[in-house]
């Protein structure tokens, strides 16, 4: 098990904004000498922990936090990866989180990508495909090669989707 320096507990208890999660149960941890039934109780409270019912399904709640974990995972990771500023990272969180993802009908990771880079644009750092390697940021030319063919295809279209919708969220 790894731990999170900073935070002093276990990297599994702690979200991807740094917030200490509430206690959770990690059924490696359940002690041997717990009698079955304890046993089964804390593999149940694991279970419905990680938002899976008795029956091995998702609860249409559980869905729904599943798809907004899924979200804040992915959002972080690309953040991380071009290395935003905190309120960068704040305000795309807030922008990406009220983006309806079905409707726009692009990839996830692409719309996170290029939601950083509008987002990255207020302290000028720059990225569009069509200029030259110079003129855009290292950390975003290096996200967009590791795209897929299709996804890097999709940037032009993507940005200047996200920029007509979000021009009120975004203050430039």
């Amino acid at each position: 098990m790894t731990f999170d320096e900073e935070w002093g507990v276990p990297t599994e208890f702690i979200d991807d904004w740094g917030n200490e999660r509430g206690s959770f149960i990690d059924p490696a941890d359940i002690d041997s000498h717990v009698s079955p039934e304890q046993r089964r109780l804390f593999h149940r409270l694991a279970k419905t922990q990680k938002g899976i019912d008795n029956k091995g399904r998702r609860t249409k709640d559980s869905n729904r936090q599943h798809r907004r974990r899924k979200k804040e995972e992915l959002l972080h990771t690309v953040t991380s990866q071009l290395e935003l500023a905190p309120h960068q990272k704040e305000q795309a969180k807030v922008i990406f989180m009220s983006l309806d993802l079905q409707r726009l009908g692009l990839p996830m990771e692409l719309v996170a990508f290029c939601l950083c880079v509008l987002v990255a644009r207020q302290d000028g750092r720059m990225y569009h495909p069509n200029r030259s390697k110079a003129n855009n940021d290292e950390q975003f030319r290096k996200f967009a090669q590791s795209l897929s063919e299709k996804e890097q295809s999709l940037i032009v279209k993507t940005l200047n989707r996200l920029q007509h919708r979000l021009s009120d969220k975004l203050n430039w």
